[in-house]
């Protein structure tokens, strides 16, 4: 054995083989390097050969690649990690509407405490936030992805989200459910609410200030035939325009901003 592996990695797994011939049995992992310098890991087990008598004669080893699997369970603590540390609330529902599996978000909002595996939706929601969300669900089953806003309530806690659900596919493209990204839009509506106020105010203000600075230069205008302050007023009623068509360009933006209007598909190609 100590030819065939080598002097160094022999003198790597001796202590384990003695052990073994002692009866004991042994699993590790081990790194190698292929002939083209690519990195692999192994499962190791050595495990006693015994005689027919029970006495340890030789020893059984079994040596698995184990590379892809362990690539694959990076990958998925890396996707349980995002899943988990996201402010988004991630939930999976298959096509009976039972839950598949819920983040942490999900879980401590609507109160639960261990595995949300079987779970009908109905004992989640209440009927009201199931009328407004199962439309929406459907169209997602038929393979399409969707966006909606939506209320939601739980243990008397009641919040504006938006959600955005995907379809769930196996491996055949075979439609299991759905996989839906849950956002709170609470700030964002309390946001939109103190735009839209201050919008209110200041196109109020504004607009009575410059009615009154209008009137006084059309006063002005009218008791005075000086060249100079006819041109004074002049500028005075021009720029209180321009500060009006201000104010109507910004009430536009505001609305666009907390209002915004539907998206509609067009055709790449023909534009």
């Amino acid at each position: 054995l100590q030819e065939v592996l080598g002097p160094e990695e022999y003198a790597e797994i001796a202590p384990r083989l003695d052990a073994v011939l002692r009866g004991e049995t042994h699993e590790y992992e081990m790194f190698r390097t292929d002939r083209v310098g690519e990195q692999h890991a192994f499962d190791i087990r050595y495990s006693p050969l015994r005689s027919a008598y029970g006495d340890v004669v030789g020893i059984v080893a079994t040596m698995r690649d184990v590379t892809e699997r362990n690539e694959q369970r990076r990958r998925l603590k890396q996707y349980e990690y995002a899943v988990e540390s996201t402010t988004d609330w991630i939930v999976a529902v298959d096509t009976e509407h039972r839950l598949l599996f819920a983040n942490d978000g999900f879980r401590a909002f609507y109160g639960f405490d261990g595995d949300v595996r079987g779970t009908p939706l109905s004992a989640v929601l209440d009927d009201v936030v199931l009328d407004d969300i199962v439309p929406e669900m459907e169209r997602a089953f038929a393979g399409e992805r969707v966006e909606f806003e939506h209320r939601t309530v739980a243990n008397g806690v009641r919040k504006p989200v938006r959600t955005t659900g995907f379809p769930l596919r196996d491996d055949d493209d075979e439609i299991l459910g759905i996989v839906a990204s849950i956002r709170d839009t609470s700030e964002l509506k309390t946001r939109e609410r103190q735009l839209r106020v201050l919008d209110r105010v200041l196109r109020h203000n504004l607009n009575n200030k410059m009615n009154v600075v209008s009137g006084y230069a059309d006063v002005i205008r009218q008791r005075s035939t000086d060249p100079f302050v006819c041109e004074s007023v002049e500028k005075i009623r021009a720029n209180s325009e321009q500060l009006t068509r201000m104010a109507s360009k910004e009430r536009a933006i505001t609305k666009l901003l907390s209002d915004p209007p539907p998206k509609d598909v067009h055709d790449l190609v023909a534009v």
